[in-house]
């Protein structure tokens, strides 16, 4: 039956609502439905193909044929593509019908066709780009419950949930503008590269190029936009998030960079991370169930990251509302935790038992300023400790025993009003020439719970502690958050704050509202947003609620990388062309992925899309590198490929190449006609196009515009094909062999098509059309759709008996259906 919906193009439209549309039951017709092939798959173990007119398939190898149409399913008959989906057993086709412009003819595309009972029951979606003029889908590819379509006028589209829902994909947002003015919107190819693990890469041919298109795992990037501190360790840099942890593994002199990050599914107890540390060879990671929520524990990772677990006792206080880690600190065997609205924390067996400590032993009301604890950093055998109520300098023993405390309460720093916790420290460290410390610097930054009554500060001391100042015109006044240095220079970030000064002393406020990407422009990140900074080897890592930002070791080259949590949108595209040398013309008409024992190769048809470049076969490795041209000239449309061996079907026939394209050898497909009685010699020659080619199990298919055949991959170079083709009058009604001798002792053979069981006569004629001989007169012949019939003889003699002259005769089949067909030969000495 035939069903069709107009979808559009949105997240929301599921395909569930073609429900309410009325189903039928179509039977399958019998025979062929076209000789001209465009392409031929495998579903649900058949050969189908997509033809001229129609779906044709086979059940058992070419014995019998059965075909669906328009007067049977389809809502038209002029395929362009077809897809199997093996997993989900669905069959994707692409149906159009030909209009009349003018005295030209049109290719006007019907939509997305799709049947999950071979072909009893078809749907047809009308998405945005699958119909209209020129809009025809000239590839289908996928994988499982992914779907994209290269329609021509109408532009590369995809499902990513099985077709319910549909969206266009464009290179660039410009492009999404230019419509078809862009020749990067005009698609012509397309396949899927499932070959990269998890990730997924989508080849798609157009008019202006080929084009990558890579849709990563949500492990293997950033895993979020909102990122509010910075941890590192063991080599690499942990962004703590609103949906994740993410680990960055960054090189500074490649500039190459590794994500990978671990969510809920990876063992985190909460979606949103507060702080991440590393020690022991393990990760600490602070979740809680949402940015500023409820506190959900320590999660630990004992394989750098990938997997997590909550196999901890005694820090059961961080559970809660307000309750969660958000820094830490390692010394010697021991790792500090400091826990929001919980207090401090200490692990002497990398985490696997907590106890909680106190400032001042003498104090242990948890709601007293001194133990809230917000920061902590560990400077040789000493802790610096951030809370509610300043700064606490703990000098530890060597078994972390505290031997004595130095306070500095935020009230005591000399500058105006209380500026309000202590939530960062870090020390600024100087060394001589000699690689000796010279002097230390302390830098708390001070932030107000109520910004409306007060504001946050910077301070620094210079005595460890002992005595604390700031800048009034530049250190106070703002949302400070975070701080960090490269030698004598110091960067300070927070709310509309970006702050940089060589010394300490004259302060700098970077330029401009934005850090833009140095290679892309247009990608930037605004700097009202920074909420942590991370200096390592000199290169800085920034983290705020609008994405990432890395400047490698002495430069000011920013690369901003926002996560893109969308997984229906890709993550880096990759634009080859002739201009850029990987290939032979800009127009990319065929792809198709080779799977060697040494890696896979794509194969790819570029034609030219302008005067300079030409049409050729190209290949490359699928990391998009290793370029080759292996032909020039010829138009391939279909490769196939048996282990090495790589068949491709073209304008000028079927080439096959048995050392990778190096070299080509013509395949002529010369044999039987297997729908004949008897079979009859028969060749489809190289002026007809071969348009598919399918390796199946030991057995090559081959579809050509002058019908379909088959042969064993053993035998390709004899002439041992099976033929399969709709008898066509104009080239199906001949008499073999021709020239013919009646003094050779054989017979001059007639054949003819038979669609119904009829009565048959032939009559031959000569030049003048005088009666020559009747050679049969209403015999019986059963008939089939595909059926032709070549057993009725003549042996060159007229009525009376006599070896006729050499000459010109005709011939005529009647049948008793109505059908008269003519026909010509020669006969010779």
């Amino acid at each position: 039956m035939r069903k069709i919906l107009v979808i559009l193009i949105s997240w929301v439209l599921p395909l569930s609502l073609s429900a309410a549309l009325m189903k039928t039951y179509d039977q399958p017709l019998e025979g062929l439905s076209n000789n001209t092939v465009i392409d031929i798959i495998t579903h649900k173990g058949d050969i189908w193909l997509a033809t001229g007119k129609g779906m044709s398939y086979t059940e058992d190898g070419g014995n019998t044929w059965k075909y669906f149409g328009k007067q049977n399913g389809l809502v038209s008959e002029d395929m362009s593509a077809i897809y199997s989906d093996d997993i989900n057993g669905r069959l994707w086709v692409a149906p159009n019908h030909t209009i009349e412009v003018g005295g030209t003819t049109y290719l006007y595309a019907d939509g997305l066709a799709y049947t999950d009972d071979k072909g009893l029951n078809w749907d047809t979606l009308m998405i945005p780009g699958s119909y209209g003029p020129q809009s025809s889908i000239y590839d289908i590819t996928g994988y499982d419950s992914l779907i994209f379509c290269a329609s021509w006028a109408g532009g590369l589209f995809g499902s990513f949930d099985g077709g319910h829902t549909w969206k266009h994909i464009y290179y660039s947002i410009q492009d999404s503008i230019n419509g078809t003015s862009s020749l990067r919107n005009l698609y012509f190819s397309a396949v899927l590269d499932t070959y990269h693990q998890d990730s997924i890469v989508l080849w798609a041919g157009t008019a202006a190029g080929l084009i990558r298109y890579i849709y990563a795992p949500a492990y293997a990037k950033p895993s979020s936009n909102n990122n509010f501190f910075i941890g590192s360790g063991d080599g690499y840099i942990y962004f703590s998030g609103d949906s994740g942890l993410s680990r960055l593994n960054y090189d500074s002199i490649s500039h190459s960079e590794r994500w990978h990050s671990a969510f809920i599914a990876d063992g985190l107890p909460g979606r949103a991370v507060s702080a991440a540390s590393t020690f022991g060879g393990r990760v600490f990671a602070g979740t809680l169930d949402s940015a500023g929520g409820i506190g959900t524990g320590l999660a630990v990772s004992d394989d750098s990251g990938l997997t997590f677990h909550t196999n901890y006792n005694g820090l059961g206080e961080l559970i809660g509302a307000g309750k969660y880690p958000v820094d830490f600190a390692a010394i010697k065997n021991r790792l500090y935790l400091a826990g929001l609205g919980a207090g401090l924390f200490v692990s002497s067996d990398t985490g696997k038992n907590w106890q909680k400590i106190y400032v001042d032993s003498l104090n242990m009301d948890p709601a007293d300023g001194r133990n809230v604890v917000n920061a902590l950093y560990a400077d040789s055998l000493n802790l610096l400790v951030g809370t509610d109520s300043g700064v606490v300098i703990l000098f530890l023993d060597t078994a972390g025993i505290i031997d004595s405390a130095r306070f500095a309460p935020q009230f005591s720093w000399g500058h105006g009003p209380a500026h309000g916790p202590t939530t960062r420290l870090k020390i600024q460290k100087f060394f001589n020439g000699g690689g000796t410390l010279d002097s230390s610097v302390i830098w708390a930054i001070n932030q107000p719970r109520d910004t409306i009554v007060d504001s946050s500060a910077v301070f620094r001391s210079s005595d460890y502690g002992l005595t604390w100042r700031t800048d009034a015109d530049y250190l106070t006044g703002r949302r400070f958050l975070d701080i960090d240095f490269i030698d004598a220079s110091i960067y300070i970030v927070g709310y509309d704050t970006w702050l940089i000064s060589p010394n300490g002393v004259n302060w700098y406020g970077q330029p401009g509202l934005v850090i833009s990407d140095s290679l892309k422009p247009t990608v930037s990140l605004n700097k009202s947003y920074i909420r942590a900074i991370k200096i390592i080897n000199d290169t800085i890592y920034l983290a705020s609620s609008k994405g990432l930002a890395v400047a490698p070791a002495g430069s000011n080259n920013w690369h901003i990388v926002q996560a893109n949590t969308n997984p229906t949108h890709f993550d880096r595209t990759d634009l080859y062309t002739s201009e850029s040398g990987q290939l032979t013309g800009n127009f990319v008409t065929a792809l198709r992925i080779q799977n060697l024992l040494g890696g896979e190769k794509l194969w790819i048809t570029s034609q030219p899309a302008d005067s300079v470049s030409y049409t050729g076969i190209n290949t490359a490795s699928l990391d998009g590198s290793g370029w080759e041209r292996k032909d020039s000239g010829t138009v391939c449309w279909n490769y196939d490929f048996y282990q090495d061996e790589i068949f491709a079907a073209t304008d000028a026939g079927l080439l096959y190449s048995a050392n990778g394209g190096n070299s080509w050898d013509t395949i002529s497909i010369a044999g039987t006609l297997a729908n004949s009685v008897p079979p009859v010699p028969y060749a489809i020659g190289t002026d007809q196009a071969a348009y598919a080619v399918r390796v199946v199990g030991d057995t090559l298919w081959v579809g050509t515009s002058d019908g379909v055949a088959k042969i064993a991959l053993a035998e390709i170079q004899e002439s041992n094909w099976s033929i399969y083709r709709v008898v066509d009058p104009s080239k199906d009604i001949y008499a073999y062999p021709v020239p013919f001798s009646p003094y050779s002792g054989g017979a001059l053979y007639f054949r003819y098509p038979l669609a119904h069981n009829a009565g048959v006569s032939i009559s031959v004629y000569d030049f003048a059309m005088n009666l020559v001989k009747d050679v049969m007169k209403s015999e019986y012949r059963i008939g089939g759709p595909d059926a032709a019939y070549a057993i009725d003889k003549w042996d060159g003699r007229n009525g009376k008996g006599d070896i006729v002259a050499a000459g010109i005769y005709y011939f005529k089949v009647a049948l008793s259906t109505g059908e008269v067909y003519w026909g010509k030969l020669a006969i010779v000495p």
